[in-house]
């Protein structure tokens, strides 16, 4: 779970394999949407905390009741895990980052990013493809929007 500005709208992973399942508010979200979302948060949050549950997963590999009961209680407990779609958290975070550089980058570099807030899987690996053809600008902007959380974006 991760906990930025005290306040807990994104559970960001359970790892992989038996635990593949990336969750935002109780919502599946690929891989990458969980590193955008993370990026985000570290550049426009002053506190973040990560909370790590380890879990064993029950002799059938799924995650036991008692887990699962109790990531419920969390979602109860913090209402800002389910306020909204992660996408539209994912939005807003693009908006908060942008308002922190909009003297460093071009206006409209966010119609560039739009593909990499959703990208998961292939769409990712079309995305790295198509950004070496953007303009100069868009390229500059879009490195200095995600920091160091992608090496090859």
């Amino acid at each position: 779970m991760l906990v930025a500005d005290n306040e807990a709208g994104h559970i960001i992973g359970e790892g992989t394999g038996n635990r593949a399942a990336f969750l935002f508010g109780g919502c599946a979200a690929p891989g990458h949407i969980k590193a955008y979302t993370r990026a985000m948060l570290e550049f426009t949050s002053d506190t973040i905390e990560i909370i790590i549950f380890p879990v064993q997963p029950d002799a059938n590999g799924k995650k036991p009741s008692h887990i699962k009961d109790f990531e419920k209680e969390l979602q109860d407990f913090c209402s800002e895990f389910s306020s909204m779609p992660y996408e539209k958290k994912n939005e807003i975070l693009l908006e908060k980052r942008l308002n922190q550089l909009s003297e460093k980058i071009q206006p409209d570099v966010k119609y560039f990013l739009f593909p990499l807030i959703y990208a998961a899987g292939s769409e990712m690996s079309t995305y790295k493809k198509y950004l070496k053809k953007y303009p100069d600008e868009i390229q500059k902007s879009i490195h200095l929007i995600m920091g160091s959380f992608y090496k090859d974006i």
